[in-house]
């Protein structure tokens, strides 16, 4: 390696030039607001139960009626199994509540 210059340092510089497969920039503005959206209304969601949302009533129930799987049972991991497959969905929803609370706002 010639003048001490490190494999680190070109994977910088090609990072910066876009030449590299690299790290991708941080997500769109769209998308980095629809995930704001989405932490904004797990939290919301899950009062008392932030922890551990699987146990959060509220949850299980929206769970049941969106999804139409019983919630009751729902381990932690049966949980985030569900979340991952229908996260798809799941975005589908956030971004439509996000623009009926936008339109709320600008009532």
């Amino acid at each position: 390696m010639p003048d001490g210059a490190g494999f680190a340092s070109g994977i910088v510089a090609a990072n910066l030039a876009g030449r590299s497969g690299g790290p991708k920039p941080l997500a769109a503005n769209g998308e980095k607001q629809t995930l704001i959206y989405a932490l904004r209304t797990f939290w919301r969601a899950s009062k008392s139960h932030r922890l551990r949302p699987w146990r959060s009533p509220y949850l299980r129930w929206r769970l049941e009626t969106y999804f139409g799987v019983h919630a009751e049972e729902l381990t932690r991991q049966e949980f985030f199994r569900l979340l991952w497959r229908e996260r798809q969905r799941i975005r589908r929803f956030l971004r439509w509540a996000a623009e009926m609370e936008r339109c709320q706002i600008t009532r």
